[in-house]
This record gives structure tokens, sequence and C-alpha cells, in this order.
């Protein structure tokens, strides 16, 4: 909010208004499209590692004293595809971000203009 207007109260209480301009409105909008892409790039993370895990030890053909735990092969391989993971998750975030705008429109719409 320091990139605001504050417009202190007239009476001296602690309080102020602070005004929005057009630059915090987009920087705000852009930080929560970056709160909603680390969430479901956090939440994509797991999964990888986690299929990855089941597809490794499916198809591994006999149990090799010498083989590695599929769990920690996953991890590296998922520190290897952190781009195709980010990619995804934004893809992901991008539709998110626009089922989030349409509920919101399907709320405000029937305040705004009634029957």
């Amino acid at each position: 909010m320091g990139a605001n207007d504050i417009i202190p109260q007239k009476d001296g209480l602690p309080f102020a208004q602070i005004s929005w301009n057009k630059a915090t409105i987009w920087l705000s909008i852009l930080h929560f499209f970056g709160l909603i892409w680390t969430h479901t790039f956090l939440h994509a993370l797991p999964q990888f590692v986690v299929s990855s895990s089941a597809c490794i030890w499916y198809f591994r053909k006999a149990k090799d004293p010498r083989s590695k735990s599929p769990i920690l092969v996953s991890i590296c391989r998922s520190i290897l595809h952190l781009g195709s993971i980010a990619m995804g998750s934004i893809m992901i975030g991008l539709v998110d971000y626009l089922r989030m705008f349409m509920s919101i429109i399907e709320v405000i719409i029937p305040i705004l203009f009634p029957y």
C-alpha cells in the first residue's frame, strides 16, 4: 500500500483513507495471479514425484539390490522437469484465475442488475 496516496482524516484519528491508482490495481491483480501460480506449482510438484515413483516401481523388472529408491529417482527427475511442471501449472493457474473471475462476476451481476 506504500505506492498509493494516503489521505489522513481531518479529525485527528489514526485512521486514513487510501486511494488506489491504476498501477496498484494492476500490480494487485498480477500479485494475486502469482499466488495462484505458486499454489498450483507447489501442488503439481508432489503429484509429479508420486506419479513418477509409481511408474518407476511398476515398470521395474526385478528386485535388484543395487537399484535406487523410486522416490529419490523421482525427486531427481522432478528437478530436471521443473520447466514442464511450471508450464503446466501456469496453464492450470490461468484457467483457475479465469474461473475465479467468472464466479465473482456471477455473484456481482445479480446484485448490480436485479430483475
